[in-house]
């Protein structure tokens, strides 16, 4: 039989859920019972388990069935054993949802449930049963606890405890294990203390993240709250990311951004390495222990954090809840470290020497960063590391990276100062130089050339290597630094502490499969905190006054006047360019005296969505259109067209009309004309030729050939399926509109998806869509059949032509359309989906209160409405609802999408109009006072619970209307037919001379004061 399965997230009914498939049932529908406010996490109920229910909503994605959930209002007011109908009990709730669901599933003739050895809840839901005339079924009633629990871990049952209340249970140690892990310790209490093993007497309750009937995918929480020891984020100092898959970066790193603090976060390094299967991403988090002095005596954690999340010349930023380093207890943990320019926050480029060249690169610059970080909180890379993790991508660690790093590495133990400058010492070139292959004395040419390239440094002179070993000066910069008192000075807040004794690291190396934004490279260090512990006797009297309340936070920069920048990467280090030795000094290098390099090349690729073009742009080239992204649209038909497919307004009203057009189509052109299935009968008893007449009928259309001749049927339009509308668009050449605009909104109704071109006649009241003139209707068809027009800038061979073919066309306007899906609370897959000529209109309906709806843009939040309503139209609906609730009217070959509220309450809420790429949700908040109700062209009103969303794009598919003039013409007549566009009564002009002299005196006297005002 089939099925409801009653589900409240734990193993229990996930398992029983299980079993009625084994047994030969079908679960077509599941039901769930949450408590009234969202945010409460447990009901106290004798009935239900809700503990978890905020998941709960993804059963249905995970299952692939409906879901339905109601609030539970009733509390328990019958609490004896067994249970007749009580008005304002809980169990009142589960009969009304089950009344609901049996409404929207009429072959549902069951129930499962979970109970075990509750004949409380077994009663009850056996009492709503038989009011429904349901079956009941319970699988796991009475079973044996031990064999249960068994079962559900044999069948893949993935539940976690997500509540404990039992002796022996430690929230702090049992919360989130498995059932599988646990298993033995509720063996050994229920032997000691007698707990039931399932948790039949309230021991734990459970959240089930997979089972079998997870068919299209399973749960996986994004995190825990830490379990309450004292610990929180305030006390943590370091954090680890490890990612199976570095591609899930972005991801992982916006799930992070949610969960940590924006405040004194602790610093993080974050690396991809193999995970256990089914497990994306792990993280360890340090935190710190207070002392058991500062404890007694109740002070505040001694923890400091560097987070500059400005964009310098500094050291790589940290924009977002991660910090550059985190102190306590006498300890630095600084963030992994990657080679980004801290300027720009990118990469370096592939070095010219090969990978060995651009690891040093990297390594460097790597190196540089950590300095600089350790400096600013008052402690030293060089001289204060008592470990570094050295993470090496597996290309890196491939190519010698190690050896290349541990030249770095002895470069800077070797003289700290050496990392006050960018420039790769030669040292670690020829490391790397060595690494691949290459001789030592190559090495020693490249450092020569690329210090003879190097860029400038803030003072603004160059120097070559000689001269950075007397100390980074050129002769006329030591001749400038003789008169300058402040030569050689140093700021505080760039001078590292001096350390008596240099540690000498730890230095651990990781091959790992890949790291942020491609690096080669992470270095972690751990630091000693020389700010935390006093002065060493042999410093200077400069610094024997440093102390920790001079740790200087907001840094802005760390250069010396004597450091040289080098050139970047990819300019070959033999080429000496004019602009980049030239010194700073020289003021107005102009393109007249010095010569510019060109600019780079780059491509630009052009979108809609939909199809990708790319475009080169070269050092001379511009950016610039290459066409109207609006274009006029010509039909030509190849052959003569042959079937025909006429509608008209609903009624008898239009009769005579529609027969007239339908004899003359098969009379005088020959042509096969379809006709909805009520009109096919008209047609037949007015006596037509029913040779060439066809209708439709969903099983007839869904054949490979065309349509019988001469079917009758007695179904109404609206019967047509979408598969049978969409069999049908394959065989109609076009479609004869009679009546107004409402007509055309059928027409696009009855083709969901490729609609033909449509020729429409005005015999409504208003027709804005309609410009042909129905008396013409004989003329207007033959151009619509052999063509009027042709484009100047445009040409057809007549061999592409068929044997009837003619290479004269008409305008066609390409109408848009609105994809709009509705997705249920909970669901994955859109439970309706329409296209839309017009608008979608998400209103309040018969509420008295404002409509609340969150609006986002490609998934983005952009606001929340609260208003009468909303509605989104197309350029066609422009002229229609939203521009008597005040949008703009737009042309219908702009591609857009209008937002136009409809009284809001805001005074700053106005209309705005969007590209036609962005894709739009309009989603019912769980906050909501009452849900919505949306309608699409006016028709298919339905309500919107609190949860659901309707998602809404571009379609694919136009809706092509056949013009009369061309698509401009055509607009501007029925804004003059039909609004009276920029209508009034013309301004007269003057009788009589002297009164138009006197009007440019006037004129002329009201300039001049202007002007003169203008001066003042």
């Amino acid at each position: 039989m089939k099925v409801v399965a009653l589900v409240s997230g734990g193993k229990d009914s996930c398992f029983s859920m299980h079993l009625c498939g084994v047994h030969g049932h079908q679960v077509v529908a599941l039901a769930n019972l949450l408590p009234p406010d969202s945010n409460t996490d447990e009901l106290d109920s004798y009935m239900y388990q809700t503990v978890g229910h905020q998941l709960v909503a993804a059963y249905a994605a995970c299952t692939g069935l409906p879901l339905y959930r109601r609030r539970i209002h009733g509390a328990s007011t019958a609490q004896g054993l067994s249970y007749s109908c009580t008005a304002g009990d809980e169990v009142e709730d589960l009969t009304a949802m089950l009344a609901f669901v049996k409404e929207r599933h009429p072959d549902v003739q069951g129930v499962a449930s979970g109970a075990i050895a509750s004949d409380y809840q077994r009663l009850r839901v056996e009492s709503v049963c038989s009011r429904l005339g349901l079956v009941s079924l319970g699988y796991l009633w009475h079973q044996p606890q031990d064999q249960l629990l068994s079962d559900m871990i044999a069948n893949n049952i993935e539940a976690v405890l997500v509540k404990v209340a039992a002796i022996g249970l430690d929230p702090h140690k049992h919360l989130g294990k498995s059932i599988r892990q646990m298993q033995p310790l509720l063996r050994s209490l229920r032997d000691r203390f007698g707990c039931n093993v399932c948790g039949e007497g309230g021991e734990y309750e459970t959240l089930t993240l997979d089972c079998p009937a997870f068919r299209h995918g399973r749960i996986l929480l994004d995190g825990w709250e830490l379990p309450q020891r004292g610990l929180s984020w305030l006390r943590s100092c370091f954090l680890h990311l490890y990612l199976a898959d570095m591609a899930h970066f972005g991801v992982a790193n916006e799930a992070y951004c949610r969960h940590l603090p924006q405040v004194d976060p602790p610093s993080r390094a974050c690396v991809q390495v193999p995970l256990p299967a089914g497990c994306p991403v792990l993280l360890d988090v340090l935190f710190a222990r207070q002392p058991d002095q500062q404890q007694q005596q109740q002070q505040p954690l001694d923890r400091r954090v560097l987070h500059v999340q400005s964009i310098s010349s500094w050291a790589p930023s940290c924009i977002g809840p991660y910090s550059q380093a985190t102190s306590c207890n006498g300890l630095i943990y600084m963030a992994g470290q990657i080679p980004l320019d801290p300027a720009s926050m990118t990469t370096a480029a592939p070095s010219p020497a090969g990978l060995q060249h651009t690891i040093a690169a990297q390594a460097w610059r790597t190196l540089c960063s950590c300095q600089a970080v350790a400096v600013a909180v008052r402690s030293c890379f060089s001289t204060a590391s008592l470990g570094l993790t050295v993470y090496l991508s597996e290309a890196c660690a491939a190519a010698g990276g190690q050896a290349v790093v541990q030249a770095a590495l002895q470069a800077a133990w070797a003289d700290r100062s050496v990392l006050d400058c960018l420039e790769v010492p030669a040292a670690v070139l020829q490391a790397a130089a060595a690494a691949g292959g290459a001789a030592a004395d190559v090495a020693g040419q490249d450092a020569g050339r690329a210090a003879e390239v190097a860029d400038h440094s803030t003072s603004g002179g160059s120097c070559s290597a000689e001269e950075q070993q007397q100390g980074g000066y050129g002769e006329a910069e030591r001749e400038e630094s003789e008169d300058d008192e402040g030569s050689g000075f140093v700021d505080d807040y760039l001078k590292p502490p001096a350390v008596e004794k240099p540690l000498r690291p730890t230095v651990v190396y990781v091959t790992v499969p890949a790291l942020p934004r491609g690096a080669l490279l992470e270095v972690q260090p751990v630091l000693e905190d020389l700010a935390a512990a006093p002065p060493p006797a042999a410093s200077s009297s400069s610094d024997g006054d440093r102390g920790p309340t001079q740790l200087q936070k907001g840094l802005f920069s760390h250069r010396r006047r004597s450091r040289t920048v080098p050139v970047r990467a990819e300019v070959d280090y033999g080429e000496q360019h004019p602009v980049l030795t030239a010194p700073l000094r020289d003021a107005h290098r102009t393109l007249k005296t010095h010569s510019w390099p060109q600019k780079s090349s780059l491509f630009l690729f052009r979108t809609d969505g939909m199809s990708c073009s790319r475009e080169l742009v070269t050092g001379t080239g511009t950016f610039r259109f290459s066409h109207p992204s609006t274009q006029q649209h010509l039909l030509v038909w190849r052959d003569r067209p042959k079937v025909v497919m006429v509608i008209k307004k609903l009624g008898r009203e239009l009769l005579p009309e529609f027969l007239e057009v339908v004899e003359y189509l098969m009379e005088a052109e020959q042509m096969h004309v379809v006709v909805e299935p009520s009109m096919y009968e008209e047609a037949a008893a007015a006596g037509l030729c029913m040779d060439r007449l066809f209708t439709f009928t969903p099983e007839e259309s869904g054949r490979s050939g065309r349509p019988a001749a001469g079917s009758t049927s007695t179904s109404s339009t609206s019967s047509t399926s979408t598969s049978a509308a969409y069999r049908l668009a394959s065989h109609i050449d076009f479609v004869v509109c009679l009546g107004g605009d409402g007509v055309i909104l059928h027409a696009s109704s009855l083709f969901k998806q490729h609609i033909p071109p449509v020729v429409s006649f005005h015999l409504g009241s208003m027709g804005f869509l309609t410009n042909h003139p129905f008396p013409d209707f004989r003329q207007e068809l033959r151009q619509v059949i052999y063509g009027c027009q042709k484009l100047a800038t445009c040409s057809l061979d007549s061999a592409d032509m068929g044997p009837n073919g003619n290479s004269l066309g008409v305008m066609i306007t390409l109408r848009m359309r609105l994809h709009c899906a509705i997705v249920r609370a909970g669901q994955s897959e859109p439970d309706q989906v329409y296209e839309v000529l017009n608008e979608i209109v998400l209103d309040r309906g018969s509420n008295s209160f404002l409509t609340n709806i969150e609006a986002y843009i490609q998934g983005r939040f952009i606001t929340r409405v609260q208003a009468d309503g909303i509605m989104l139209a197309t350029p066609t609906g422009s002229t229609a609802y939203s521009v008597a609730a005040g949008g703009s009217m737009v042309h219908p070959n702009v591609q857009a999408i209008l937002l136009t509220p409809i009284c809001p309450h805001s005074l700053n809420f106005r209309p705005i109009i969007l590209p036609d790429y962005v894709e739009m949700e309009l989603r019912v908040p769980d906050s909501a006072r009452v849900g919505a109700w949306v309608c699409f062209d006016g028709k298919q009103r339905q309500e919107l619970q609190r949860g659901d969303s309707v998602f809404i794009k571009m379609s694919e598919n136009p809706v092509p209307t056949i013009n009369r003039a061309d698509l401009t013409t055509d607009w501007f007549e029925s804004l003059e037919r039909c609004f009276r566009w920029s209508n009034r009564m013309e301004q007269k002009p003057f009788q009589d001379d002297w009164v138009m002299q006197e009007a440019q005196a006037a004129s002329t006297e009201l300039g001049g004061a202007c002007g003169a005002l203008c001066q003042c």
